[in-house]
């Protein structure tokens, strides 16, 4: 008796996987049009891309012939993709390449070098007909729901009764053709009042949607608040919200009661119009979290010697700032200036207004006494803070959608317990953990605490859980 070769075994085992599947193709669900891909296919198939470049060889699924999506290895030190293995697997128990006996237990997690480098394999956008993007594999999801032009998007005044359905790009023309009223579009230009609840309408355009957030009632600020707004964004360009903003309700989902990752899956929900219900605190006026202070210093520059100020812009805000205080130099010796003070006059010469390379060019022209002017924002500490989040307790009755903060900041402070937790990660892998708080975040000066876990990550592995405030963070190689 002849033995088959390992050559002739690996035909015969994808011979036999191809006749499997042609026997079972008719108790297969039907194709649809996958939101992640944005290509028809089976739910239990892989996803399907256009790459924009060849791919290589060895990044190649060898049951499906396509690159890896979602890697998995096997224990004898094959990598498949997740659906098309376990697929496999429930047609028979044994490696696709050597025949070797396998469950779906067996499988691991391919490193996160591979996940990271078929991430980044550059794809067509599947609606070509509107969309010529060619973007990052991880980043087409989020795309198709956001941003695609070509993305087929219902009417945001369906449940009046309009039928339209259309590519993205036609949608803003419909909106002026649309026969169908809507109740709502008076929220679309309502503005936030302060001390009291308000109701405001967005409608999701072609731009991102630009803002963050933190809270929830899994954290210490309890709240869902916005946290920033970056420039150009939807938010931004909106023109209502304002970091500090409470968050009650999105689109019919209450956030009183929400945790942090249930927050962001509201935020992240596919819909035309963003409904959200905002409280705004009525005392911010009277207690701004930063306080501007105006100081006037004097220095003298010697001839010969750098004043020895690093000066820097900030996104979206005039004016310039020190970055850095060079060791040694006349203003670091001096011990006046800080960093992060905004520089408004040099000898009555008006810098608010001048560009970084022109404010330098200024201030290495000046020599001998400089009567600089300069705006310091203090924050309060963490004592304060904590203060005022109790004394919103009684705006926040009025509300009538708020939590009690109170109770629950003070059945925070009286739970810490401190504990040394030790998680040991592969090099190169993500701890499985986002952060909030610290110096200098919106609230003021807060303690360091997580956010958000990640099931699968490390750090949940080991114990680390959200609300946990971070003391101290030490890495050590091993």
């Amino acid at each position: 008796m002849i033995s088959p070769s390992s050559e002739d075994e690996r035909s015969m085992s994808h011979s036999n996987w191809r006749e499997l599947r042609m026997m079972s193709f008719s108790d297969r669900p039907i194709a649809r049009l996958c939101k992640v891909c944005g290509q028809f296919h089976s739910p239990t198939d892989s996803h399907l891309y256009d790459y924009f470049q060849p791919i290589d060889d060895d990044l190649t699924c060898e049951i499906c012939l396509q690159p890896l999506v979602d890697p998995v290895d096997t224990k004898c030190g094959h990598t498949f993709c997740a659906r098309c293995i376990k697929n496999y697997l429930k047609l028979q128990n044994k490696c696709p390449n050597d025949r070797n006996i396998l469950k779906v237990d067996d499988l691991q997690l391919a490193p996160v070098i591979i996940r990271r480098l078929l991430d980044k394999l550059q794809v067509v956008c599947p609606n070509v007909d509107y969309c010529e993007e060619v973007l990052p594999r991880c980043d087409l999801e989020a795309h198709l729901i956001y941003r695609c032009k070509g993305a087929v998007v219902r009417c945001h005044r369906h449940e009046q009764g309009c039928k339209f359905q259309g590519p993205r790009s036609a949608m803003d023309s419909h909106q002026w053709e649309c026969e169908h009223e809507d109740d709502k579009d008076s929220n679309l230009s309502a503005q936030i009042e302060e001390g009291q609840v308000s109701r405001i309408s967005i409608l999701r355009g072609s731009c991102e949607f630009g803002m963050s957030i933190i809270g929830g009632c899994d954290t210490p600020l309890i709240s869902v608040t916005v946290h920033e707004i970056f420039p150009n964004g939807l938010i931004d360009r909106d023109d209502r919200l304002r970091p500090g903003d409470q968050i009650l309700e999105v689109n019919g989902v209450d956030l009183t009661q929400a945790t942090h990752f249930q927050a962001r899956k509201a935020f992240s929900q596919p819909i035309p119009m963003i409904q959200m219900i905002v409280y705004r605190d009525s005392s911010a006026r009277n207690r701004p979290i930063e306080k501007e202070n105006i100081m006037r210093i004097t220095l003298v520059k010697p001839p010969g010697r750098q004043l020895g100020i690093k000066l820097a812009g900030k996104r979206n805000v005039q004016g310039v700032y020190i970055k850095d205080l060079i060791p040694g130099s006349v203003a670091n010796l001096d011990g006046q200036l800080k960093i992060d003070d905004r520089i408004l006059e040099v000898n009555s010469d008006d810098l608010s207004i001048l560009s970084q390379e022109h404010a330098a060019n200024h201030i290495q022209a000046t020599h001998g006494k400089l009567q600089l002017v300069i705006s310091r924002k203090t924050r309060p500490q963490t004592p304060d803070l904590i203060k005022h989040c109790n004394h919103l307790q009684h705006d926040d009755r009025d509300a009538g959608k708020m939590i009690d903060k109170k109770m629950e900041i003070d059945s925070y402070r009286n739970s810490n317990i401190e504990k040394t937790i030790i998680v040991t990660k592969s090099r190169g892998e993500s701890l499985g953990i986002s952060v909030a708080g610290g110096l200098g975040s919106q609230r003021g000066d807060t303690p360091l605490y997580v956010m958000n876990t990640l099931a699968s990550g490390p750090a949940a592995k080991y114990g680390v859980k959200v609300k946990i405030k971070l003391l101290q963070l030490m890495l050590l190689s091993i």
